[in-house]
């Protein structure tokens, strides 16, 4: 299964906004994976194959397309947290 074209978020407006924007923040995030925060920060941390990350200050940015190509290959090998 591939998430290229995947509808991130449940409204149009919001996902045009993410179409715009290279990166998206770790609620954005959490919210596409549909899982808490606690398990999404798990994800991040995680050794093998993290969810990619920009830490900006405090801010924890994911580059979308990494994300995508993440989500991709957790596809393929099926997610653990």
């Amino acid at each position: 299964m591939r998430y290229n074209n995947i509808n991130l978020f449940r409204t149009e407006q919001k996902w045009r906004i993410c179409m715009n924007s290279l990166v998206i923040s770790r609620e954005e995030g959490r919210k596409a994976l549909n899982v808490g925060m606690n398990s999404f920060d798990a994800l991040l941390r995680r050794k093998d194959d993290p969810i990619p990350s920009i830490r900006v200050g405090r801010r924890v940015l994911i580059p979308l397309e990494e994300f995508r190509e993440w989500m991709n290959r957790q596809a393929k090998k099926g997610i653990s947290v």
